[in-house]
């Protein structure tokens, strides 16, 4: 609780000063408000989840996934699109293409399984990135968020 505590009072500071990390900060916030997995969120329950948070910045054909990996994370796209394909027989075959606002590595909350497929960046990208232990304890401690947040992931 304490360490709650702590990042409001941080943000508050953040909020009310003229701090380079200001806007950073909002920019973030914002884009995630956005965001379907974040729907009914408010701006506080949002905030939460972004202190759990890391935001990675991957160049086109960076591999973020390889397949038979062990995902720890959830992703979230928040810019650009990243592609999600399989090699058969030698052959790509790409499975789909997520964009902004699409999850992936959700199994990953629910098993501790290898990916079965690969996931790669078509174009620069900024992917949200919460591991699983993380959001375990996160959604634990968290009953209203955890019920939004299982919602809106299935």
């Amino acid at each position: 609780m304490l360490s709650f505590l702590f990042f409001l009072s941080t943000i508050r500071v953040l909020l009310n000063s003229n701090n380079k990390y200001h806007g950073e900060y909002m920019s973030g916030l914002s884009s995630l408000l956005t965001l379907s997995i974040f729907n009914k969120f408010s701006e506080e329950e949002v905030s939460i989840f972004t202190q759990n948070m890391e935001l990675k910045i991957y160049s086109p054909s960076d591999i973020i996934v390889s397949t038979n990996e062990r995902v720890d994370f959830l992703g979230i796209v928040n810019k650009g699109e990243i592609e999600v394909n399989i090699v058969n027989k030698g052959k790509k075959v790409i499975l789909g293409l997520l964009k902004v606002g699409e999850v992936f590595g959700e199994m990953s909350l629910f098993d501790n399984l290898s990916s079965s497929a690969n996931v790669i960046a078509v174009a620069e990208c900024e992917i949200w990135k919460i591991k699983r232990e993380k959001i375990t304890a996160l959604l634990e401690n968290q009953e209203k968020i955890a019920i939004k947040f299982y919602r809106n992931l299935f």
